[in-house]
Protein backbone atom coordinates (compact mmCIF):
# COMPACT_ATOMS: atom_id res chain seq x y z
CA UNK A 1 0.00 0.00 0.00
CA UNK A 2 1.83 3.25 -1.31
CA UNK A 3 2.30 5.68 1.39
CA UNK A 4 0.19 9.27 1.73
CA UNK A 5 3.11 10.59 1.98
CA UNK A 6 3.43 12.39 -1.69
CA UNK A 7 2.51 15.67 -1.85
CA UNK A 8 -1.03 17.06 -2.95
CA UNK A 9 -1.41 18.81 -6.41
CA UNK A 10 -2.19 21.88 -5.98
CA UNK A 11 -2.99 25.48 -8.01
CA UNK A 12 0.09 27.44 -9.40
CA UNK A 13 1.05 29.74 -6.52
CA UNK A 14 3.93 32.51 -6.79
CA UNK A 15 7.17 30.63 -7.02
CA UNK A 16 9.07 30.79 -3.16
CA UNK A 17 12.64 32.68 -4.20
CA UNK A 18 16.58 31.18 -3.85
CA UNK A 19 16.86 28.80 -6.29
CA UNK A 20 20.74 27.50 -6.09
CA UNK A 21 23.26 26.08 -8.32
CA UNK A 22 24.73 22.18 -7.70
CA UNK A 23 28.03 21.70 -7.43
CA UNK A 24 27.87 18.13 -8.06
CA UNK A 25 25.05 15.16 -8.24
CA UNK A 26 25.34 11.91 -9.55
CA UNK A 27 25.56 8.16 -8.23
CA UNK A 28 28.54 5.83 -6.60
CA UNK A 29 29.53 4.21 -9.75
CA UNK A 30 30.20 0.59 -9.58
CA UNK A 31 28.75 -0.51 -6.19
CA UNK A 32 25.67 -2.98 -6.30
CA UNK A 33 22.31 -1.59 -7.05
CA UNK A 34 21.04 -2.64 -3.72
CA UNK A 35 23.07 -0.47 -1.86
CA UNK A 36 24.56 2.27 -3.24
CA UNK A 37 26.85 4.09 -1.21
CA UNK A 38 28.02 7.85 -1.56
CA UNK A 39 31.54 9.73 -1.20
CA UNK A 40 30.43 11.73 1.60
CA UNK A 41 30.80 11.34 5.43
CA UNK A 42 27.41 11.49 6.76
CA UNK A 43 26.82 10.37 10.23
CA UNK A 44 24.19 8.37 11.75
CA UNK A 45 21.27 5.68 10.97
CA UNK A 46 17.96 5.89 8.62
CA UNK A 47 14.76 3.86 8.52
CA UNK A 48 13.92 3.58 5.53
CA UNK A 49 11.03 1.78 3.57
CA UNK A 50 11.87 -0.28 1.04
CA UNK A 51 9.47 -3.14 0.00
CA UNK A 52 7.03 -2.23 1.48
CA UNK A 53 9.08 -2.91 4.75
CA UNK A 54 11.10 -0.71 7.31
CA UNK A 55 14.51 -0.97 7.22
CA UNK A 56 17.22 0.93 9.72
CA UNK A 57 20.60 1.60 7.40
CA UNK A 58 23.52 3.02 8.80
CA UNK A 59 24.30 6.32 6.33
CA UNK A 60 27.37 5.03 4.80
CA UNK A 61 25.16 1.96 3.31
CA UNK A 62 26.28 -0.75 6.23
CA UNK A 63 23.88 -2.53 8.52
CA UNK A 64 20.82 -3.08 6.92
CA UNK A 65 17.88 -4.58 8.93
CA UNK A 66 14.49 -5.02 8.55
CA UNK A 67 12.36 -4.52 11.30
CA UNK A 68 8.82 -4.55 10.47
CA UNK A 69 6.39 -5.58 7.63
CA UNK A 70 3.80 -3.69 5.41
CA UNK A 71 5.29 0.38 6.85
CA UNK A 72 4.39 3.55 5.43
CA UNK A 73 6.00 6.21 7.98
CA UNK A 74 8.44 5.71 10.87
CA UNK A 75 10.06 7.48 13.38
CA UNK A 76 12.44 7.45 16.22
CA UNK A 77 11.62 8.22 19.53
CA UNK A 78 13.74 11.48 21.07
CA UNK A 79 16.21 8.88 23.03
CA UNK A 80 16.17 6.29 20.30
CA UNK A 81 15.24 3.55 21.82
CA UNK A 82 11.59 3.22 20.80
CA UNK A 83 10.20 3.59 17.02
CA UNK A 84 6.61 4.62 16.23
CA UNK A 85 5.49 3.60 12.79
CA UNK A 86 2.11 2.76 10.74
CA UNK A 87 1.33 -0.48 9.46
CA UNK A 88 -1.15 -2.00 7.69
CA UNK A 89 -0.50 -5.41 8.63
CA UNK A 90 -4.00 -6.18 9.59
CA UNK A 91 -6.03 -4.07 6.68
CA UNK A 92 -6.15 -0.28 7.18
CA UNK A 93 -2.92 1.30 8.76
CA UNK A 94 -2.69 1.55 12.23
CA UNK A 95 -0.01 3.18 14.69
CA UNK A 96 2.91 0.91 16.62
CA UNK A 97 5.62 0.68 18.97
CA UNK A 98 8.94 -1.60 18.79
CA UNK A 99 11.78 -1.68 20.68
CA UNK A 100 14.65 0.37 18.18
CA UNK A 101 16.08 -3.37 17.93
CA UNK A 102 12.95 -4.45 15.97
CA UNK A 103 11.24 -6.53 19.00
CA UNK A 104 8.29 -6.08 21.86
CA UNK A 105 5.94 -4.47 18.72
CA UNK A 106 2.69 -2.71 21.07
CA UNK A 107 -0.15 -1.61 18.88
CA UNK A 108 -1.19 1.64 19.55
CA UNK A 109 -4.15 2.68 17.57
CA UNK A 110 -7.12 0.61 15.53
CA UNK A 111 -10.32 0.73 13.84
CA UNK A 112 -11.17 1.36 10.33
CA UNK A 113 -9.47 4.76 10.09
CA UNK A 114 -6.42 5.19 8.34
CA UNK A 115 -3.64 6.48 11.00
CA UNK A 116 -0.19 7.40 9.75
CA UNK A 117 2.38 9.65 10.40
CA UNK A 118 3.40 9.10 13.88
CA UNK A 119 5.63 11.66 15.29
CA UNK A 120 7.10 11.94 19.22
CA UNK A 121 6.83 14.75 21.83
CA UNK A 122 10.04 16.43 23.23
CA UNK A 123 9.77 13.79 26.62
CA UNK A 124 8.39 10.64 23.98
CA UNK A 125 5.59 10.33 26.64
CA UNK A 126 3.06 11.03 23.49
CA UNK A 127 2.86 10.27 20.32
CA UNK A 128 0.98 12.88 17.08
CA UNK A 129 -0.23 11.11 14.21
CA UNK A 130 -2.76 12.01 10.78
CA UNK A 131 -5.81 10.12 10.70
CA UNK A 132 -8.51 10.06 7.47
CA UNK A 133 -11.66 8.05 7.32
CA UNK A 134 -11.50 5.08 4.73
CA UNK A 135 -12.18 7.51 1.78
CA UNK A 136 -9.30 9.76 3.00
CA UNK A 137 -11.91 12.62 3.93
CA UNK A 138 -12.03 14.29 7.21
CA UNK A 139 -8.23 13.94 8.04
CA UNK A 140 -7.57 15.29 11.18
CA UNK A 141 -4.26 15.18 13.76
CA UNK A 142 -4.57 13.45 17.02
CA UNK A 143 -2.34 12.81 19.91
CA UNK A 144 -2.06 9.50 21.98
CA UNK A 145 0.18 8.06 24.61
CA UNK A 146 2.90 5.97 23.62
CA UNK A 147 3.01 3.00 25.86
CA UNK A 148 0.20 0.88 25.61
CA UNK A 149 -2.49 0.79 26.65
CA UNK A 150 -2.73 4.05 25.10
CA UNK A 151 -5.78 4.96 26.32
CA UNK A 152 -8.30 7.50 23.90
CA UNK A 153 -6.89 9.74 21.72
CA UNK A 154 -6.83 13.51 21.95
CA UNK A 155 -7.96 15.30 18.65
CA UNK A 156 -6.73 18.75 18.46
CA UNK A 157 -7.51 19.14 14.38
CA UNK A 158 -10.01 17.58 12.40
CA UNK A 159 -10.87 18.07 8.65
CA UNK A 160 -14.91 18.56 7.77
CA UNK A 161 -17.20 17.96 5.21
CA UNK A 162 -17.84 21.06 3.02
CA UNK A 163 -16.28 23.64 5.47
CA UNK A 164 -18.62 26.72 5.85
CA UNK A 165 -15.63 29.02 7.26
CA UNK A 166 -11.72 29.46 7.21
CA UNK A 167 -9.21 29.01 4.94
CA UNK A 168 -11.09 26.41 3.27
CA UNK A 169 -14.49 27.60 2.93
CA UNK A 170 -16.28 26.50 -0.59
CA UNK A 171 -13.74 23.52 -0.86
CA UNK A 172 -15.53 19.70 -0.88
CA UNK A 173 -13.62 19.07 2.43
CA UNK A 174 -10.23 19.96 4.33
CA UNK A 175 -7.73 17.92 5.72
CA UNK A 176 -4.73 18.20 8.61
CA UNK A 177 -1.73 16.03 7.68
CA UNK A 178 2.10 15.02 8.12
CA UNK A 179 2.78 16.49 11.58
CA UNK A 180 6.14 16.86 12.83
CA UNK A 181 6.51 17.85 16.63
CA UNK A 182 9.17 20.52 17.34
CA UNK A 183 12.24 18.36 19.06
CA UNK A 184 12.33 21.05 22.33
CA UNK A 185 8.74 22.86 22.01
CA UNK A 186 4.79 21.97 22.22
CA UNK A 187 4.55 23.02 18.75
CA UNK A 188 3.55 20.76 15.67
CA UNK A 189 4.51 21.97 12.21
CA UNK A 190 1.56 20.43 9.21
CA UNK A 191 0.05 20.98 6.08
CA UNK A 192 -3.54 22.16 6.16
CA UNK A 193 -5.19 21.27 2.82
CA UNK A 194 -8.53 22.46 0.91
CA UNK A 195 -10.09 19.83 -1.37
CA UNK A 196 -11.98 20.62 -4.48
CA UNK A 197 -14.37 18.88 -6.93
CA UNK A 198 -13.45 20.43 -9.86
CA UNK A 199 -10.04 22.44 -9.01
CA UNK A 200 -6.65 21.04 -7.58
CA UNK A 201 -6.45 20.80 -4.13
CA UNK A 202 -4.57 23.76 -2.20
CA UNK A 203 -2.23 23.34 0.29
CA UNK A 204 -1.19 26.00 3.51
CA UNK A 205 1.54 25.21 5.85
CA UNK A 206 1.21 25.46 9.65
CA UNK A 207 3.19 25.62 13.07
CA UNK A 208 -0.05 24.75 15.83
CA UNK A 209 0.20 24.10 19.39
CA UNK A 210 0.64 20.25 19.56
CA UNK A 211 -2.02 20.39 22.53
CA UNK A 212 -4.73 22.92 21.47
CA UNK A 213 -3.80 23.14 17.76
CA UNK A 214 -4.18 26.77 18.00
CA UNK A 215 -2.29 28.72 14.96
CA UNK A 216 1.20 29.47 15.86
CA UNK A 217 2.66 30.80 12.55
CA UNK A 218 1.10 30.51 9.11
CA UNK A 219 4.05 29.38 6.76
CA UNK A 220 3.73 31.66 3.15
CA UNK A 221 3.73 28.93 0.45
CA UNK A 222 2.51 25.70 -0.80
CA UNK A 223 4.66 23.60 1.55
CA UNK A 224 3.76 19.50 3.00
CA UNK A 225 5.45 17.45 4.53
CA UNK A 226 7.76 19.32 7.38
CA UNK A 227 10.65 18.28 9.41
CA UNK A 228 12.26 19.99 11.99
CA UNK A 229 16.23 19.96 12.45
CA UNK A 230 17.26 18.67 15.56
CA UNK A 231 18.02 22.00 17.17
CA UNK A 232 14.53 23.33 16.32
CA UNK A 233 15.68 26.66 14.15
CA UNK A 234 14.81 24.87 10.38
CA UNK A 235 12.39 23.03 8.82
CA UNK A 236 12.30 21.23 5.64
CA UNK A 237 9.18 21.12 2.87
CA UNK A 238 7.87 19.58 -0.23
CA UNK A 239 6.95 22.18 -2.80
CA UNK A 240 3.62 20.86 -3.70
CA UNK A 241 2.67 23.61 -6.05
CA UNK A 242 2.68 21.90 -9.72
CA UNK A 243 -0.67 21.09 -10.03
CA UNK A 244 0.26 17.35 -11.52
CA UNK A 245 2.44 16.28 -8.65
CA UNK A 246 5.97 16.94 -8.82
CA UNK A 247 7.79 18.18 -6.35
CA UNK A 248 10.95 19.64 -4.96
CA UNK A 249 12.60 20.54 -1.29
CA UNK A 250 12.47 24.16 0.30
CA UNK A 251 14.54 24.99 3.57
CA UNK A 252 13.13 27.54 5.30
CA UNK A 253 12.92 29.21 9.40
CA UNK A 254 9.99 28.41 11.44
CA UNK A 255 7.67 31.11 10.60
CA UNK A 256 8.59 29.74 6.19
CA UNK A 257 11.17 32.92 6.44
CA UNK A 258 14.45 32.90 3.88
CA UNK A 259 13.50 29.90 1.95
CA UNK A 260 16.09 28.12 0.16
CA UNK A 261 15.16 25.69 -2.50
CA UNK A 262 17.65 22.18 -2.15
CA UNK A 263 16.45 20.42 -4.48
CA UNK A 264 15.96 21.35 -8.03
CA UNK A 265 13.33 23.21 -9.35
CA UNK A 266 10.87 20.44 -11.45
CA UNK A 267 8.57 21.10 -14.66
CA UNK A 268 5.01 20.38 -14.53
CA UNK A 269 4.69 16.20 -13.88
CA UNK A 270 8.52 15.98 -14.16
CA UNK A 271 8.23 12.49 -11.73
CA UNK A 272 11.93 11.39 -12.64
CA UNK A 273 13.11 14.36 -10.72
CA UNK A 274 10.65 14.71 -8.11
CA UNK A 275 11.62 15.40 -4.73
CA UNK A 276 9.42 14.26 -1.51
CA UNK A 277 9.62 13.23 2.22
CA UNK A 278 12.76 14.85 3.40
CA UNK A 279 14.02 14.44 6.57
CA UNK A 280 17.30 16.24 8.68
CA UNK A 281 20.38 14.56 9.31
CA UNK A 282 20.97 14.37 12.94
CA UNK A 283 23.75 17.10 12.87
CA UNK A 284 21.88 19.51 10.59
CA UNK A 285 24.05 19.51 7.68
CA UNK A 286 22.14 17.29 5.14
CA UNK A 287 18.57 16.48 4.08
CA UNK A 288 17.85 12.62 2.83
CA UNK A 289 14.42 12.92 0.58
CA UNK A 290 13.13 10.52 -2.30
CA UNK A 291 13.72 11.11 -5.48
CA UNK A 292 11.33 10.04 -8.27
CA UNK A 293 9.41 8.56 -5.20
CA UNK A 294 11.63 5.29 -4.79
CA UNK A 295 15.38 6.34 -4.35
CA UNK A 296 16.82 7.75 -1.50
CA UNK A 297 19.10 11.20 -1.96
CA UNK A 298 20.87 13.06 0.14
CA UNK A 299 21.85 16.89 -0.35
CA UNK A 300 24.03 19.27 1.95
CA UNK A 301 21.78 21.70 3.78
CA UNK A 302 22.82 24.47 1.13
CA UNK A 303 21.44 22.71 -1.92
CA UNK A 304 24.67 23.16 -3.43
CA UNK A 305 25.54 19.01 -3.79
CA UNK A 306 23.86 15.74 -4.06
CA UNK A 307 24.26 12.06 -4.28
CA UNK A 308 22.61 9.28 -4.42
CA UNK A 309 22.30 7.24 -1.42
CA UNK A 310 20.55 4.08 -2.08
CA UNK A 311 18.27 2.22 -4.65
CA UNK A 312 14.58 1.54 -3.64
CA UNK A 313 14.38 2.79 -0.41
CA UNK A 314 12.37 5.81 1.21
CA UNK A 315 13.49 7.73 3.56
CA UNK A 316 11.68 8.41 6.86
CA UNK A 317 13.74 9.26 9.64
CA UNK A 318 17.35 9.79 10.00
CA UNK A 319 19.11 9.84 13.92
CA UNK A 320 22.63 9.36 15.21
Amino acid sequence: MPSRRCALAVAPALAVTALVGVAGEGSAAGLPPSEVRDSFRLPGTLLVARDGDLWSVRADGTGWRRLAAKVSTAAWSPDRMRIAYSSYTSGDPDIWVMTAAGGAKQRITSGPAYDEDPTWSPDGKRLAYSSCAADFRGCGVATVRSTAPSGKATWILTGTEHPSAGACKGSASDAYLNPSWHPRLNRLALQHACRYADAPSKVLPLVVNASTGAVVSRVAGRLANPDWSADGRRLVWVDARDVEGATSVIRTSPTGASPVRITPWVGPGDFPNSADTPVWSPDGRWVAYAKAFSDAWVTNAAGTSRRLLFTNARPLDWRW
